[in-house]
């Protein structure tokens, strides 16, 4: 299809245009390779006083960085201790609740404690103002007095112990 060409065609090829291609990358592409070459050298070192503003640039940055954490970790200390002493607050407030609760119930146990000695008192004046001629009717009202103490009392130390059950 196709013919191959002879040597000797090429010899003409190889020989003139490596000159032309010479002579042109001599006069015209090597002081653009140089002008390249020397630009990119150039750029590429930094000056001592542009060493210096980019080492300040970083520090900043650094510095930004830092104080944005730090701030970070104060707010993060905030809430903990905001909820710390919520807590406490809330433990305070469930003591003191308790001990007011503790101290009802024992004032209501004092309470009945005194309805007790007080309604056994009253049925001791009974039975010592006897006068000794009806002695089953004194005897009722002073167990009476007794009764009516005791059941009392006993109302009270139930109120006691739900107040107990309660915290």
């Amino acid at each position: 299809m196709y013919a191959r060409p002879r040597e000797a065609e090429f010899e003409f090829l190889s020989t003139q245009p490596l000159t032309v291609l010479e002579t042109i990358i001599m006069n015209y592409l090597k002081p653009v390779f140089t002008a390249a070459t020397l630009a990119l050298a150039l750029t590429a070192c930094d000056s001592p006083k542009e060493e210096r503003r980019e080492e300040v640039l970083e520090n900043k940055a650094d510095l930004l960085e830092q104080a944005r954490e730090n701030k970070a970790a104060i707010v993060d200390q905030k809430a903990e201790n905001k909820a710390a002493i919520v807590d406490q607050a809330q433990e305070n407030r469930a003591a003191i609740i308790d001990q007011k609760l503790e101290n009802k119930a024992d004032l209501l146990e004092n309470k009945a404690d005194t309805v007790r000695e007080r309604g056994e008192a009253v049925a001791d004046r009974i039975e010592s103002r006897d006068p000794g001629l009806d002695s089953k009717v004194t005897d009722r009202a002073a167990e009476a007095a007794r009764d009516i103490s005791e059941s009392r009392a006993d109302r009270l130390e139930e109120k006691a112990d739900r107040i107990r059950e309660v915290k």
